[in-house]
C-alpha cells in the first residue's frame, strides 16, 4: 500500500481483504514477520513468499477502499 501526508510518500505491506476481487479493507499496521518459535523454518518461508508475492500485485492506496 502506498500512504501520503503533504509531501511524504511511503508504502508498506499491509494485509487486505477483498468482497467480490474488490479491495474492502486492510490492517492497520503493516504486516510483520514472525511466527510462533514451534513452528517450523517453513513457516517463515512461507510469510516471506506471500510478501514477496505481494510485490508483483498493483499498489493500493487507501482511497481504493472508497
Amino acid at each position: 500500500m502506498e500512504f501520503s501526508e503533504g509531501e511524504e510518500r511511503w508504502q508498506a505491506i499491509h494485509e487486505v481483504h477483498y468482497r467480490e476481487g474488490v479491495p474492502a479493507s486492510y490492517s492497520e499496521q503493516p504486516a510483520s514477520v514472525q511466527w510462533d518459535a514451534e513452528d517450523s523454518n517453513d513457516t517463515g518461508h512461507g510469510i516471506l513468499d506471500r510478501m514477496r508475492d505481494s510485490l508483483n500485485k498493483p499498489v493500493l492506496r487507501p482511497e481504493d477502499f472508497a
